[in-house]
């Protein structure tokens, strides 16, 4: 598939059209961080190793693209896969060149600045294990250096993996409905994991803005059995003001029963790190 490419680079002194929008496509990939090795907006479930994670684009994905100075923006582009795949193209039309990019795409972020979008990581995550569709993934990307439509993008909050083995106790067998995680510090006070929040897709720095949680439920849509000798997946998103030593409570609800697990946090959440909960 061809792209259309206006300029090579995006630097302040370049001309840019804003008379004319061209048919463009971008491919875009993100980097590697230190404890996830791949982050796309659904888990691939194939992979069977319990340390590797990978995370896939689908189809159904869409991103905002911003121009060089900021002043062409939100210009949506749909990923042109009919596949779930760890590298896409994504295709839309803009004029200038496309520079900074964030996922997922939303209207409401037509009229903001590229160092101001608006979003939101959501106090209820639902999770299914079919397709593995991840909640509130948030990512920004910009064009890779000394390319024309090659963006690389980064994780904005932690990804936490939820695992529950209810073999030989009284879960077993039953359906799973639910999984709530709190946070509070040392001294009780709530952790603010979840909430509205701003950020810049040129360096993913973000401000939380209001309605605020220290709690966050995911929902299991297909509520699926907690088979003897299985182990059930889930992933959630949450802010990353998680600190040592804090308290770190989950409740596991089936059709007959609450299970509650409380333990300390035994590191300080970092963004686009993921994090292992065994329960």
């Amino acid at each position: 598939m061809a792209a259309i490419s206006i300029f090579s680079s995006c630097k302040d002194d370049e001309i840019v059209s804003l008379e004319q929008s061209f048919k463009q496509t971008i491919t875009a990939e993100i980097a590697a961080p230190a404890e996830l090795q791949q982050s796309r907006s659904c888990v691939d479930l194939e992979t069977p190793s319990t340390e590797f994670t990978g995370l896939l684009w689908q189809p159904s994905d869409k991103i905002g693209v911003f121009s060089d100075n900021g002043s062409t923006g939100n210009h949506l582009f749909a990923n042109t896969a009919t596949e779930n795949v760890p590298k896409a193209e994504f295709g839309g039309t803009m004029s200038g060149t496309p520079c900074y990019a964030y996922f997922p795409y939303s209207e409401a972020n037509n009229s903001q600045p590229v160092t101001s979008l608006m979003g939101a990581v959501l106090a209820e995550q639902p999770f299914n294990p079919e397709n593995g569709t991840l909640a509130c993934d948030y990512k920004y990307g910009k064009l890779t250096d000394g390319t024309n439509n090659q963006f690389t993008f980064q994780q904005l909050f932690t990804m936490l993996r939820i695992s529950i083995d209810a073999t030989e106790t009284e879960l077993e067998g039953e359906h799973l409905e639910s999984i709530t995680l709190k946070v509070t510090s040392k001294d009780g006070k709530q952790r603010n994991i979840c909430g509205d929040f701003t950020f810049s897709a040129v360096d993913g720095t973000w401000t939380t803005t209001g309605n605020l949680s220290g709690s966050v439920l995911m929902p299991w849509t297909t509520k699926p059995v907690l088979a003897k000798g299985k182990s059930l997946q889930g992933f959630i998103t949450v802010m990353p003001d998680v600190a040592v030593g804090d308290k770190i409570s989950i409740e596991v609800l089936t059709e007959n029963h609450l299970a509650s697990f409380t333990a300390d946090c035994q590191v300080a959440f970092q963004a686009g790190y993921l994090y292992d909960i065994p329960l």
